[in-house]
């Protein structure tokens, strides 16, 4: 048994947290007394909390960098599977923030979407011809062989052939 300082109460040792520098090898306050100090302090004196974080995300950036790359890499499905999730949870919400977004930034909109063309154009991406072969037919996603997709590709190669040829 052991009495906390701020409460004044008697308290099995294990309601103590761990402090090598203490004699008995255990803190002044029991752990609720403590919650409820820092529970307080936090209420009192967000903006100091608030420089502290900012102080040290400045001063280790690179290493807080490198943990999140490390992270991602090591659980990409995991992240891949909760995004996936969330959007279907949330699909209004979603495409409400999207269009709203889309309405606000529309030259943002149109330098991305020019970007992506420009690195991508010559490359023919299976999400593309899908899309194309899923346009033309009217066919839904599940239904599209595989092999038009070669078909679609090599259709769309012949065009922009003769397209570069005439001119």
């Amino acid at each position: 048994m052991k009495k906390c300082s701020r409460c004044k109460e008697f308290k099995v040792i294990e309601a103590f947290h761990k402090n090598k520098s203490r004699k008995d090898g255990r803190a002044w306050e029991c752990k609720a007394c403590k919650k409820e100090h820092n529970r307080k302090y936090r209420q009192e004196n967000p903006e100091k909390i608030a420089e502290r974080k900012h102080k040290y995300y400045k001063e280790n950036f690179e290493k807080i960098a490198e943990q999140k790359r490390k992270y991602k890499q090591e659980n990409f499905e995991k992240i891949a599977e909760y995004n996936r999730k969330y959007k279907q949870e949330n699909f209004e919400k979603y495409t409400e923030y999207s269009r709203k977004y889309k309405q606000k930034n529309p030259e943002k909109i149109m330098e991305l979407d020019r970007e992506y063309n420009r690195k991508y154009r010559q490359e023919l991406r299976p999400y593309y011809l899908n899309h194309l072969i899923r346009s033309q037919t009217g066919l839904p996603a599940a239904d599209v062989p595989p092999e038009f997709s070669d078909i679609k590709k090599a259709q769309v190669l012949i065009h922009r052939f003769s397209l570069t040829t005439k001119n």
